[in-house]
């Protein structure tokens, strides 16, 4: 899943490196129209959607989330939300955090 997928960007690369379920969302209408207008023969879906609203649960091997946490009105709802969506496998592990020397 991209999270806040704006016009689509970054989720028809997401598009490319895998051949699982893709889903885009984000609470823009506008945005999500745009997204659907430049993906046109791609396999994903785009929903109007706010991450504070999603309700998808063990749908998910990954979500992706570039640049909009911090527009989540209700950031724990939106995190709480995500946890559901992950697929079961995923909650348990400890991915770890991420090394300064790794961050942009």
């Amino acid at each position: 899943m991209d999270l806040e997928c704006g016009t689509g960007h970054l989720t028809r690369k997401i598009r490319s490196l895998t051949k699982g379920k893709v889903v885009g969302i984000n609470p823009s209408e506008g945005m999500i129209k745009e997204a659907v207008g430049k993906s046109r023969g791609f396999d994903m879906v785009y929903e109007v959607k706010s991450a504070e609203d999603m309700d998808y649960e063990d749908s998910f091997d990954v979500i992706f989330c570039n640049s909009a946490f911090q527009w989540f009105k209700d950031p724990e709802k939106a995190i709480k939300n995500c946890h559901r969506a992950l697929r079961r496998k995923w909650k348990d592990r400890d991915l770890g955090a991420c090394e300064e020397s790794v961050l942009p």
